[in-house]
C-alpha cells in the first residue's frame, strides 16, 4: 500500500485501530512515507503504545522536537510511549532529549501526563535514572 499514492493516504484511516500489531518496520515506512498525512498518522499511532516500535518512537520523537513546538503532537507522542518499562522510556528520553531545551521539558510533561508518572523536577532534571 505504501508504494501506491492513492493507497498510501488511506493508511492512517484504514489501519488506524491495528498499528500496535504492526511490525516497527511498517510503521517507520509509514513515517517515512510522504504520501501519508503525517499529521493524521501521529494522531493514530497515539492510539496505540507497543514498547516493540521503539525505533519508530524515536524517529517520532526526534521529528516533533526539530519542529517547531506543537502541543497536540508532544500529547501524541507522549501517548506512544505509555507502554514502555520505565528504565526502557528513561533510557530512550536520555538518549533521544536534550533536557536544556525548553521544547523538550514540554515533551517531558507530556510524556508524564500520559503515563501519570513524574520524570523531571523543576530544575530540569530526570528523576528516574
Amino acid at each position: 500500500m505504501v508504494a501506491t499514492p492513492k493507497l498510501a493516504a488511506l493508511i492512517p484511516r484504514v489501519f488506524s485501530d491495528s498499528f500496535e500489531s504492526f511490525p516497527e518496520s511498517a510503521v517507520i515506512r509509514a513515517i517515512h512515507c510522504e504520501d501519508i498525512n503525517q499529521e493524521q498518522l501521529l494522531y493514530q499511532l497515539s492510539k496505540s503504545s507497543n514498547p516493540l516500535h521503539r525505533r519508530a518512537h524515536v524517529l517520532l520523537i526526534e521529528r516533533v522536537l526539530e519542529n517547531e513546538m506543537n502541543l497536540h503532537h508532544y500529547r501524541y507522542v507522549g501517548n506512544c510511549l505509555r507502554a514502555h518499562p520505565l528504565y526502557d522510556l528513561v533510557n530512550l528520553l536520555k538518549d533521544t532529549v536534550q533536557l536544556r531545551n525548553e521544547n523538550a521539558i514540554w515533551f517531558i510533561r507530556q510524556v508524564e501526563a500520559a503515563r501519570g508518572e513524574l520524570f523531571v523536577d523543576e530544575s530540569g532534571q530526570l528523576l528516574a535514572s
